[in-house]
């Protein structure tokens, strides 16, 4: 378990998020760490950085004066906070910059959130970071995602039916790391370096830590769940907006299965430093190497690039249910893998004409 004290640096990745930075600054402090109603945590000292990344409006000044007006009446001495711009765009290099530069060296763990988030319960990071501490076998500690729906009373069957799926995808046997909200020690974060242009970083990221760098077979139990611990992020409701983030979310999946078990589960040794020294070393020698790669997997596989597995991947679990339940669910089941379908296809048009890595 981790020692104490503690120092927690929470990185706050934003780009072009004028209009939420504040209200996610302010419900950061609506946190029992720092407003003293509930569980805190005294012998922690923190530190905030926000990194807006090639933003074209103002976030960076309005995470000053969110940040600068929560300071001054958190119940909370000695919260240090930054903001710290980059030109260049791109959530994987500001997770780069974040942990392995901007970051002091004394960071005992990192607290990642996303700028356009809210919390649910008042405990999660005290929650989080207590399991952290506890619990020797967890790398990140994640808390619970939950659409903004989830806040409403009088929603509509389109947002039951997302908040259905949702908890359907939530109710995986392990738990996933997902980008807006989780908490690691400094030295497995800094034990990680992420491809320049990365797609879709969190699934990265996961495949990184239950396999250890890739030395060792994936442990899927070392990404472990808060309990009472959630936030809230914005769930989609216009179909043009859904099927974008699908097929982005399918795209990162693909490119993520490419680098991680068709490259560097095989270029790592399994005494060695890990697959974070090589992309370390990669980034270094050619900042566009992640981009000639991917396209170089794209093109050996010709005009179909996705995984057959990806088509078909609701009718495992409508197949383990009782036969009666099945019946039930086939009209469901058929309607979902018919969605999934055609953003599969619409994800493997962008991939074969070259227009996937980064086009978001």
């Amino acid at each position: 378990p981790m020692t104490t004290p503690l120092h927690i640096t929470i990185g706050i990745l934003a780009y072009n998020e004028r209009e939420m930075i504040g209200r996610t600054v302010r419900s950061l402090f609506e946190q029992s760490v720092f407003s003293g109603v509930g569980a805190t945590l005294p012998d922690v000292q923190w530190e905030i950085i926000v990194v807006p990344n090639g933003c074209k409006d103002d976030t960076h000044a309005q995470a000053e004066q969110a940040l600068q007006a929560a300071c001054a009446n958190s119940k909370t001495a000695g919260v240090s906070w930054r903001v710290v711009s980059l030109e260049r765009a791109g959530k994987s290099h500001a997770w780069n910059k974040l942990v392995h530069e901007i970051a002091t060296p004394q960071t005992d763990a990192f607290l990642m959130i996303d700028a356009d988030i809210e919390f649910g319960h008042l405990d999660t990071i005290a929650n989080s970071v207590q399991r952290l501490r506890s619990d020797d076998h967890a790398w990140p500690v994640v808390d619970m995602p939950l659409k903004d729906f989830h806040r409403k009373t009088d929603n509509t069957w389109f947002e039951k039916l997302s908040m259905r799926v949702s908890k359907r995808r939530l109710a995986d046997s392990h738990a996933g790391i997902a980008g807006s909200f989780y908490v690691m020690s400094a030295a497995r974060m800094r034990s990680i370096w992420m491809p320049i242009d990365l797609s879709v970083e969190d699934g990265f990221l996961h495949a990184m830590v239950i396999t250890d760098g890739f030395r060792q077979d994936p442990d899927y139990s070392r990404v472990v769940r808060a309990d009472n611990a959630s936030h809230y992020y914005e769930g989609l409701t216009r179909v043009r907006d859904i099927v974008n983030h699908e097929v982005r979310m399918a795209i990162g999946t693909v490119l993520n299965a490419f680098l991680c078990w068709d490259v560097l589960l095989f270029m790592t040794p399994k005494g060695g430093p890990g697959a974070g020294a090589i992309v370390r070393e990669l980034n270094a020698q050619d900042p566009n190497w992640y981009r000639r790669m991917m396209a170089n997997q794209i093109e050996i596989r010709g005009l179909w690039a996705i995984r057959t597995k990806h088509l078909w991947q609701r009718l495992p679990r409508w197949w383990a249910l009782p036969p009666a339940k099945r019946i039930i669910k086939l009209p469901t089941t058929l309607a979902l893998s018919l969605f999934d379908f055609a953003v599969m296809w619409l994800a493997n048009r962008r991939l074969v004409s070259g227009r996937a890595v980064g086009y978001w």
